[in-house]
């Protein structure tokens, strides 16, 4: 039998939930009231606002047995990127976690490199738009 919680190249699902002020005092995500209709639910980030994006397993069955030890994030900026000056700035870094803030509006490729406390090696890739 296959195991559900694990892809053909064996390593678990991971996902970045993504957070900020108002997302943690509303319980919703930036551009709930836009109607999702251009956004996915969970990928807009506000520019110039501290933003926190947390790595996590996708299947909650496997953070009931393992978590996430470390993360490595590289973010870049995909569209709209300004000729001078910072494009993102990182205020923050814990184990599963970073806050930055995205400095402008446009497309950022989120690339995720994690670590658990069992030993899986996970990799995710997401596009935040501001």
């Amino acid at each position: 039998p296959t195991d559900s919680l694990m892809s053909e190249q064996a390593t678990p699902v991971m996902k970045v939930a993504v957070s900020n002020k108002y997302s943690q005092a509303t319980g919703k995500h930036p551009g709930k009231g836009y109607g999702n209709r251009f956004f996915e639910y969970g990928a807009l980030v506000e520019p110039n606002r501290p933003t926190k994006l947390q790595a996590l397993f996708h299947d909650d069955r496997l953070s009931k047995t393992d978590s996430i030890k470390s993360a490595r994030w590289h973010i870049t900026q995909l569209s709209n990127i300004q000729e001078s000056g910072a494009q993102v700035e990182r205020h923050a870094v814990e184990d599963d976690e970073v806050t930055v803030i995205f400095k402008h509006p446009g497309s950022y490729h989120v690339k995720l490199e994690a670590h658990s406390e069992m030993g899986l090696r996970v990799q995710h890739d997401t596009v935040l738009t501001s």
